[in-house]
């Protein structure tokens, strides 16, 4: 099976390096890599062409004006349908891939190629040295219900095959998500989902992180809070008419259900308690679920 990296960039000159030689040391290098540039100034462009150059793989290079990683990356799903690859790998600028990551990705999509399918697998959190600081925690449940709350799925340690990318592509959606988020979404309601307990992917901490990965549930909490607050939360009512209006043809009844529901919420109490108290939406941690419930009731869902 033929794969491609997409991988987008942003004044990354600090660690793509790391990034970038750990693909090149793959036992099983992918055949393609597609970097979309957000607007570095930087010498991170200059990297790349030094090193992929050195290598088999093929490198193809779009720069793009600024628009932060989530319509980055929506782009990327275009550019990576272009080629003829069959599984497709999220890349980070800033982490390093254990050597065997493509080959075990790629042996959990070779029975599955009609079906929309994507693999995540678990991290080893390490500071901007590469020092590692823990693993992070297997998901409890994973399932539609959980992604339509909770992303459990971080983008680099994130495949999905031909047909679960090709399905977002064809579809408009205004205001994207994370694409991680989105993929979690997508595959759990229209297509299949597999975990890989083996970390695969060294996910680095930095001051410079665009999201990062909270090891504390008062931490992760607070930055949740904090978001709301700010207004800067993306809220799960606007997500779900988004899903609604791009995939509604496709779901199964109960889950298009759910999402009316959640689109409700801001308008209806009844949408609200309902939702809260009925077992449909659930997160992997009990305070988080104590919490989302709380939110949902006053309305800021």
């Amino acid at each position: 099976m033929k794969t491609c990296v997409l991988l987008s960039t942003y004044n990354g000159e600090l660690f793509i390096q790391d990034q970038l030689d750990s693909i090149i040391r793959q036992t099983t290098p992918p055949d393609y890599l597609i970097v979309r540039d957000d607007g570095s100034s930087d010498t991170t462009l200059e990297i790349i062409q030094s090193r992929i150059k050195e290598s088999q793989i093929s490198l193809q290079i779009v720069l793009g004006n600024n628009m932060g990683p989530a319509k980055s990356f929506m782009e990327l799903f275009h550019l990576g349908l272009s080629t003829d690859a069959d599984v497709f790998f999220f890349c980070d600028q800033d982490d390093i891939w254990e050597q065997e990551k493509i080959f075990v990705f790629v042996s959990r999509f070779n029975d599955q190629v009609q079906t929309p399918r994507a693999v995540f697998s678990k991290l080893l959190l390490v500071d901007e040295a590469n020092k590692p600081i823990s693993l992070t925690i297997p998901p409890r449940k994973i399932g539609f219900g959980n992604s339509i709350i909770e992303n459990v799925m971080t983008g680099c340690a994130l495949a999905c095959n031909r047909s679960l990318l090709k399905l977002m592509s064809e579809r408009s959606f205004e205001d994207p998500p994370m694409h991680d988020s989105l993929i979690y979404i997508i595959s759990t309601m229209l297509g299949t989902v597999e975990y890989i307990e083996t970390p695969l992917t060294r996910y680095r901490q930095h001051g410079k992180n665009v999201l990062g990965y909270s090891t504390s549930t008062w931490s992760s909490f607070k930055g949740k809070f904090n978001r709301i607050l700010s207004g800067k939360n993306y809220k799960k009512s606007k997500l779900a008419e988004n899903i609604l209006r791009s995939y509604g043809d496709l779901m199964c009844s109960p889950d298009r259900r759910t999402l009316e529901m959640v689109a409700q919420c801001p308008q209806s109490m009844i949408s609200r308690v309902k939702l809260a108290f009925s077992g449909r939406l659930w997160r992997q941690n009990m305070f988080h679920g104590m919490t989302w419930r709380a939110l949902c009731l006053l309305g800021l869902f």
